[in-house]
């Protein structure tokens, strides 16, 4: 995921540590969470958009919220799960088509004045 600088895991790393390392979050920021899960599926990888019992409203997560994640990261939550049977080739696979499955939505977002910034920014870091 380093080479996405729009991502951000949630949570803090000591609060990542003590849950269920095969369930991660992430926020992408400027691009939107259904058009990655689109993408993906259409790469074959499955993910989510967030959690289970708000999977019919266009709302940010009341979690991300409370978080104070702007709006512009919630809208690009992505939730990845990990089983028993996933293998690490499926993992590396995912990691391999996800940065040009952003890198091409990053191309059509609306918001690219502050994506560059953004990006710009977090590269200073």
């Amino acid at each position: 995921m380093k080479q996405i600088p729009n991502a951000r895991l949630n949570g803090t790393a000591d609060r990542r540590e003590a849950f269920a390392q095969h369930r991660q979050h992430f926020v992408l920021e400027y691009v939107e969470g259904e058009n990655i899960l689109v993408h993906l599926d259409e790469a074959g990888v499955c993910v989510s958009t967030g959690s289970a019992c708000h999977s019919t409203t266009k709302q940010s997560s009341p979690t991300l919220r409370a978080m104070n994640v702007p709006y512009t990261a919630a809208q690009g939550s992505i939730r990845f799960s990990l089983g028993r049977y996933n293998t690490e080739a499926e993992i590396e696979y995912t990691l391999e088509v996800l940065p040009g499955i952003i890198d091409k939505l990053v191309e059509m977002s609306p918001y690219d004045k502050e994506l560059k910034h953004y990006v710009a920014e977090r590269l200073k870091e």
